[in-house]
């Protein structure tokens, strides 16, 4: 009867422990999810992701847009968003008349604080890493199936730009 009782303790700590460790993050999956890209016209330009796996967001690591090519950065605002659900700012009308012309990634604006909004040399937005406008926590315990998308709001009639692709590096529990 002892050994009964002993092993049913066992048990409930394990699963305690077990949930424990899953609270905290340490069974979540971190997978990088990509998208393709497509001309930046006047209005709202939109390019989606179809997401399989299921899970809830622990945390948005990162959106990464490749070979982002337009004359003047000022024209666009740029969000992600888990359709039907929640919505990010990346960067909103910054950079002047400087041209986004390579690869930019942006992460979560609470968790890079030495990062800086936007940097600009010789009339190019400096193709690096930089911390969103909004707040990629957000996006915690959202689900990750389903279609996330990228729009880039271009406010001004004129100038047409590209996008070669797009990434979102989700780290999410129960995928």
């Amino acid at each position: 009867m002892r050994n009964k009782i002993y092993i049913s303790m066992i048990v409930c700590i394990v699963v305690i422990v077990s949930l424990m460790l899953l609270s905290c993050g340490l069974f979540n999956t971190t997978t990088t999810y990509s998208g393709t890209g497509g001309s930046i016209i006047s209005g709202i330009n939109s390019f989606t992701i179809d997401i399989s796996d299921k899970g809830a967001v622990y945390r948005i690591l990162e959106v990464t847009l490749t070979n982002l090519n337009y004359a003047n950065a000022s024209d666009l605002m740029i969000r992600v968003e888990k359709v039907g659900d929640k919505r990010v700012t990346l960067v909103d009308q910054r950079g002047g008349t400087n041209a986004y012309a390579g690869t930019y990634v942006f992460v979560d604006d609470s968790n890079e604080s030495g990062l800086s909004r936007l940097v600009t040399y010789s009339g190019v937005v400096v193709p690096e890493t930089y911390q969103s406008e909004g707040d990629f926590n957000s996006f915690v315990d959202v689900e990750t199936f389903g279609t996330w998308q990228l729009t880039i709001l271009d406010w001004t009639a004129g100038t047409d730009g590209t996008l070669g692709s797009w990434s979102i590096k989700i780290e999410a529990s129960g995928l």
